[in-house]
């Protein structure tokens, strides 16, 4: 019954192959359609059979497809880690943005700040409270803008 089977199956393949006509209209033109010319005698056109592909080119199309799709895989592979990289870029710079702010409200509404030098503690003046702050606020827009 499978010998039968494949049999039928190989039979109709060879069938199916297209048939092509070449002929030459009155203009010179060479034309190579599935149909004889209409209203010109058969004889005029000669019968040609379609090639079949050979082992070696469906071989070389198969290898071309894999190869293609070896190198869409590697850019897919690329671009991803080109944008997980670029991901934590913005999220590390996201998180420096969010500590300068915090810095700055820190600096900025707590009042004077002190050191402390030889177990003395020494207040920040004015001018040196105003630097910290205007340094805060200028790392904020470096990070932030």
């Amino acid at each position: 019954m499978k010998l039968a089977c494949g049999l039928a199956v190989a039979l109709l393949a060879t069938a199916a192959q297209a048939q092509i006509y070449k002929w030459v209209d009155e203009k010179g033109q060479t034309h190579y359609e599935e149909r004889p010319p209409e209203g010109k005698d058969p004889k005029d056109a000669k019968k040609m059979t379609a090639p079949a592909a050979s082992k070696d080119t469906k071989a070389a199309a198969g290898a071309d497809w894999k190869q293609k799709d070896i190198e869409f895989k590697q850019r897919q592979q690329s671009r991803d880690q080109a944008y997980a990289a670029d991901e934590k870029k913005r999220s590390q710079r996201e998180k420096a943005c969010a500590d300068a702010r915090e810095d700055l409200d820190y600096n900025d509404k707590r009042g004077r700040f002190y050191t402390e030098e030889n177990g003395e503690k020494r207040f920040r003046t004015d001018a040196e409270q105003a630097a910290v702050v205007e340094a805060a606020r200028r790392k904020v827009k470096e990070l932030c803008d």
